[in-house]
C-alpha cells in the first residue's frame, strides 16, 4: 500500500512538472516566436510532450492534456457570459484532448512498429520517428484542434485549411528540433543515475582540454554563420550543415541534437522579425523556407547519427565476437595439450 502510494505520488509530481513545462514553454514561444499575425511557426510544447511519453510512459499523458489547456485556455476564453464560457471552454477542451491524442498516437505507432525502443540509434528508428510520431501525429492534433475553432466561429470555413497546415506544421517542427534533444539528455539521465551504468563524477583532471577548446570552436563558428544567415543579408544558412556533420562525429548524438536546437532558436527569432535569408514579402513564403530549412537539418543530423550508431555498434559486435572465439580456441588448445604431450611421451 506504501509502495503504491510512493508511486502515485511520485507520478503526481512529474504530470505537474509536465503541465508547467508545456505551459511555461507554450508562453515563451509565443512571446518569442510570435509573427504580426500571431502565427507560431514552432511549437515546442509538443516537442517537450512527445519526449516525456518516450521517456516515462504512457502514464504521463494527463500532463499533456492539462498543459494544453492551461495553454490555450487564456487564448481562446470568450467570458461574455454563461453560454460562450462554457463553449470556449469546450472548444479549449476538445483542443487538449486532441493534442494529446495526437501524441499518444505517434508514440504508439513508433513503438508498434519499431525493432527497438530508441526513436534515434538506427536508420529505420528514425525514419519511423520523424514519419510516423513527427508527421502523422499531429494530423490529429491539428485536425481536432482547427474543427474546434471553426465549430466555435473562431476561424471562417474558408480559412480551414490555411490554418489546419499553419497548425500541423508548427507541431511537425515542434517535435523535429526539440524531442531529439530532450531524448538524448534523458538517456544520458538514464545512463548515469537510473541504470548506473556509469558513475557521475566531476573531475577536473579528465576533461578533454583540446576536446573543450574544439567544442567552443564549433560554438563560435556556428553563432557567425547563423547571425550572418538569418539577421543579416548573407545566403550562408545552409554552411550551418557542415558544422552539423562535425558535431555527429565528433560530440555524439548529444552535441549534434542539442545544436539542432540552438540554430532553430537563432533562425526563428530572425525570420518572425523579418531578418534574415528567408525574409520575404508573403509571410507564409517565408515560414515555408524556415521549415524547409529546420527539416534537411534535422534529417540529415538525424540520420547521419543514427548510421555512425549502427556502424559503432557492428564494429562492438564484431570486435566481442573475435573475443569469444579466441577464448575457445584457446580452451580447446589447452585441452587437448595433455593429449598432445601423451602422444609426444
Amino acid at each position: 500500500m506504501k509502495l503504491n502510494l510512493k508511486i502515485i505520488l511520485v507520478r503526481s509530481a512529474w504530470i505537474a512538472a509536465l503541465d508547467l513545462v508545456y505551459y511555461q514553454t507554450a508562453e515563451i514561444s509565443r512571446i518569442l516566436a510570435s509573427t504580426p499575425q500571431n502565427v507560431t511557426p514552432v511549437w515546442p510544447p509538443d516537442g517537450f510532450a512527445t519526449a516525456a511519453i518516450f521517456i516515462f510512459g504512457y502514464w504521463i499523458w494527463p500532463g499533456v492534456l492539462i498543459g494544453s489547456f492551461l495553454a490555450n485556455i487564456w487564448a481562446f476564453i470568450n467570458p461574455t457570459n454563461t453560454i460562450t464560457l462554457i463553449f470556449s471552454v469546450l472548444q479549449v477542451l476538445l483542443i487538449a484532448a486532441g493534442t494529446t491524442s495526437g501524441t499518444l498516437l505517434g508514440t504508439f505507432l513508433f513503438r508498434k512498429l519499431a525493432s527497438q525502443h530508441s526513436p534515434l540509434d538506427r536508420l529505420n528508428n528514425v525514419s519511423e520517428f520523424l514519419l510516423f510520431t513527427g508527421m502523422l501525429g499531429p494530423v490529429v492534433n491539428a485536425t481536432v484542434g482547427v474543427t474546434a475553432l471553426t465549430l466555435g466561429g473562431k476561424i471562417p470555413l474558408s480559412s480551414y485549411m490555411g490554418v489546419w497546415v499553419t497548425w500541423w506544421i508548427s507541431n511537425v517542427a515542434g517535435i523535429f528540433i526539440f524531442t531529439p534533444a530532450l531524448l538524448s539528455w534523458g538517456e544520458l539521465f538514464k545512463e548515469y543515475f537510473v541504470t548506473h551504468q556509469r558513475k557521475f563524477r566531476i573531475n577536473l583532471k579528465s576533461i578533454n582540454l583540446w576536446q573543450l577548446m574544439e567544442l567552443l570552436f564549433l560554438l563560435k563558428i556556428v553563432s557567425f554563420i547563423a547571425s550572418n544567415a538569418f539577421f543579416g543579408n548573407y545566403y550562408i544558412e545552409y554552411m550551418i550543415i557542415p558544422c552539423l556533420v562535425w558535431s555527429v562525429f565528433r560530440f555524439g548524438q548529444l552535441g549534434a541534437t542539442n545544436l539542432i536546437v540552438f540554430v532553430a532558436i537563432v533562425a526563428i527569432s530572425g525570420t518572425v522579425r523579418g531578418l534574415g535569408a528567408f525574409n520575404r514579402s508573403n509571410l507564409n513564403d517565408s515560414l515555408l523556407l524556415l521549415q524547409c530549412f529546420i527539416g534537411v537539418i534535422v534529417l540529415t543530423t538525424l540520420v547521419l547519427n543514427a548510421i555512425v550508431t549502427e556502424k559503432k555498434a557492428a564494429i562492438l559486435i564484431l570486435k566481442n565476437s573475435q573475443i569469444q572465439l579466441l577464448d575457445k580456441s584457446s580452451e580447446r588448445s589447452f585441452s587437448l595439450s595433455p593429449h598432445f604431450r601423451e602422444f609426444i611421451g
